[in-house]
């Protein structure tokens, strides 16, 4: 898979298994997310980015009091701080116990939250554009998205959050 150079723009995703996301996104529109090593260099402040969900893997006994999530985009977001090192869990939201002494870590800003209404995979597989993005198919936890797709995401973003 060939993912784009860095363009300012990411994905960010996580797996509802690691980290209750859902949770999070009802109750704030501000926290830290992992990174990946290679990309240290490459995220500002102030880049914009998407927050994409993986496959739900939770097994039925966790999810008596959740719902399985579809996988897709789940927000937009804004890059708040560079990339940073952590000596504890950030939030009570991780479910795995993980070092995080040796995960980088960024601060982002939820800027459009669509957990009711996410941009699915079917509706990223039926878009021109969305469809030949290969980063929206790597499992990286965060990784070059280009300026065209952000900008297609952001219309479909526009159109769903429209309020009538």
């Amino acid at each position: 898979m060939k993912l784009p150079i860095s363009t300012g723009y990411w994905i960010f995703s996580c797996r509802p298994s690691d980290y209750e996301i859902e949770k999070f996104l009802q109750n704030s529109n501000e926290g830290p997310f992992t990174v990946a090593s290679q990309f240290l260099d490459l995220i500002r402040p102030g880049q914009k980015g998407i927050l994409r969900i993986r496959k739900d893997t939770r097994p039925p006994e966790d999810l008596i009091t959740r719902t399985k999530l579809i996988s897709g985009i789940y927000a937009s977001v804004e890059v708040k701080s560079k990339p940073y090192l952590r000596k504890d869990a950030p939030s009570s939201m991780w479910l795995k116990n993980i070092n995080f002494r040796q995960i980088y870590f960024i601060d982002l800003h939820y800027e459009n939250i669509l957990l009711d209404d996410p941009i699915t995979l079917k509706d990223i597989k039926n878009d021109s554009i969305l469809n030949s993005e290969e980063s929206l198919k790597s499992s990286i936890v965060s990784v070059p998205l280009t300026k065209g797709s952000y900008l297609r995401i952001m219309e479909i973003i526009k159109k769903r959050t429209i309020v009538a």
